[in-house]
């Protein structure tokens, strides 16, 4: 479960410790079985290219007398390709030996009729960019964060070409509605991209005026044709937490009725004195001034502190004049994060010398959102750390609005981390992680 896909087991580092444990029960038994995980469970239909390291597994469990192996997918849900997956599956477990290239040809030839070149080109082009892009196919991963892999604008450009090319290939036919199937997985890509996209060209915002982004003419009704097509086919969940298309839909009108303004900040050099954390990348530093918020998926939009502060300094380049700055961080306790202990906002006009902003408690307020439904409540006394025992996922949002204009050209934030988990979540031997989305300086 721990090993990326994108190469072999026999050959990943990440399956280095599997590898030893498999030596050590092969010292003890000659009976062995393996479960083994076949697609992105946080996505289901993902483009997960890992057809080509199945055959290569299937022959590592055998020349190590591996007796027996369950290969887990998306269970009765559609996901990624699944028609084919589960057909290479049964050939090569029945015969690891056999030729995957032809297996796939047959496969494709039979499924797809006039359209099989077009995919099996597809099929070849996003195993060979996922190879070349030196990037990991993890089970828990997300196709948000592969602008620069086998996702990317580029890539998915030339996905799309080849499956209206299949899709032209077979129209009024049953291979239509297969093919249809084919191009879920990349429309789905290009839904999730768009949240971290955002205002740039393949987001799902533009421009409003001066002050605003407004969302995309066409992307509402785009959201609309997606979840009518996964009734279609036959798609119950979108994930292993059971998000259906329905709730999606519902996840995505919620993001339209949102209000997106501009951030002055927006041009600002951060500077961060604590590393993110590797795992979460999203876009680096720049996640803070991008103009984009988070939603309920830690690994969409924010930026992520494992068991160390956040500390950014924004320098705006130049003093400019503004009143009021917020920020929102995730409380997601399942997944040991939660709100900071302590906020500060501090201003500079030669990045040495800081004085707080707002000084009075009315100064700061706080509100907490339902991460799926917007609904807010502000807060009372109780602003900073963990609630008590309550693993549903909320957005706190602070704002230091001292209602009277400031002018700066640098403002420091610092944000500090749980030390150790609350008492209800003792067991967890994790680090509290601290995610912030966005760091706005409105006027």
């Amino acid at each position: 479960i721990d090993a990326y896909r994108e190469k072999p087991i026999a050959e990943t580092g990440s399956a280095g410790n599997f590898r030893k444990e498999l030596e050590d029960w092969k010292a003890m038994t000659p009976n062995i079985f393996i479960w083994d995980y076949t697609c992105q469970f946080t996505n289901y239909l993902a483009p997960f290219p890992y057809q080509s390291v199945l055959q290569a597994n299937v022959k590592y469990f055998k020349d190590n007398r591996v007796t027996g192996i369950f290969e887990h997918g998306s269970g009765d849900t559609y996901g990624d390709m699944a028609e084919l997956q589960s057909y290479l599956q049964a050939k090569l477990l029945w015969d690891p030996e056999a030729d995957r290239s032809k297996l796939t040809e047959e496969f494709c030839k039979g499924y797809y009729g006039p359209a099989a070149p077009s995919i099996l080109e597809y099929l070849r082009l996003r195993e060979e960019a996922l190879l070349n892009s030196g990037k990991h196919l993890d089970i828990y991963g997300t196709p948000a964060n592969d602008r620069n892999g086998y996702l990317s604008p580029e890539h998915m450009d030339a996905y799309d070409r080849l499956i209206r090319k299949a899709a032209g290939a077979v129209d009024g036919t049953v291979y239509q509605q297969r093919i249809a199937r084919v191009r879920l997985s990349l429309e789905y890509a290009i839904l999730q991209q768009s949240r971290v996209y955002g205002n740039e060209k393949h987001g799902f915002l533009q421009s409003g005026g001066t002050d605003r982004y407004i969302v995309k003419a066409n992307w509402p009704q785009r959201v609309k044709n997606f979840a009518a097509e996964c009734k279609k086919a036959g798609v119950r969940e979108l994930s292993e937490n059971g998000l259906s298309p329905a709730r999606y839909q519902q996840e995505w009108e919620n993001i339209f009725n949102r209000k997106w303004p501009f951030n002055l900040a927006s041009n600002a050099k951060v500077t961060l004195l604590n590393p993110f954390a590797e795992d979460y990348p999203a876009r680096g530093a720049r996640t803070l001034v991008d103009g984009m918020t988070g939603f309920d998926d830690y690994s969409y939009n924010w930026l992520c502190f494992y068991g160390t502060d956040l500390i950014a300094t924004l320098d705006m380049g130049k003093e400019i004049a503004f009143r009021n700055v917020s920020m929102n961080f995730l409380n997601d306790p399942r997944h040991s994060i939660y709100p900071p202990v302590r906020l500060t906002v501090e201003t500079s006009d030669d990045g040495v010398h800081y004085v707080s902003y707002g000084l009075k408690p009315s100064d700061l307020k706080a509100f907490e959102s339902d991460a799926k439904t917007n609904e807010s409540v502000q807060l009372g006394a109780k602003l900073f750390g963990p609630e008590e025992e309550n693993l549903k996922v909320r957005i706190r949002t602070f704002v230091f609005d001292p209602k009277v204009s400031c002018r700066a050209r640098f403002i420091r934030v610092t944000a500090k981390v749980l030390p150790q988990q609350p008492s209800w979540r003792s067991y967890s031997n994790k680090k509290p992680m601290l995610c912030c989305d966005e760091i706005y300086v409105l006027p």
